[in-house]
């Protein structure tokens, strides 16, 4: 994945999680993708399969998936140390024309 914040472009490795409203960010690659947030932007619960946490939510600009390009996503940053992969939801999967397994191969259409 490759996340655009303010004009800023990172590669993001992800895990795919339909069972996820948003994009969740690890507190890492929020950082690293420049997209900032301060311990007062922690302001939102969420419900994790571990539990609630604490979290901001973001706008992301544009993400790209190879030739996938989804613009306006709302996603998700955890605190740090409380995700430890980035996740790929529904906030950016539901904006897609497909999103399908087959033959253990996710096959996206934009």
């Amino acid at each position: 994945m490759v996340a655009a914040g303010v004009s800023y472009v990172q590669t993001v490795h992800v895990l795919v999680d339909t069972g996820a409203s948003f994009v969740a960010l690890t507190f890492e690659d929020a950082e690293r993708a420049g997209i900032y947030v301060t311990e007062a932007d922690f302001k939102y619960k969420s419900r994790t399969a571990n539990g609630f946490a604490r979290i901001a939510l973001v706008d992301i600009d544009r993400i790209s998936i190879d030739h996938i390009e989804v613009r306006n996503v709302r996603a998700s940053v955890h605190q740090a140390g409380m995700l430890h992969v980035t996740l790929l939801g529904m906030s950016f999967l539901s904006k897609l024309e497909r999103a399908e397994m087959r033959n253990g191969r996710m096959i996206l259409e934009n």
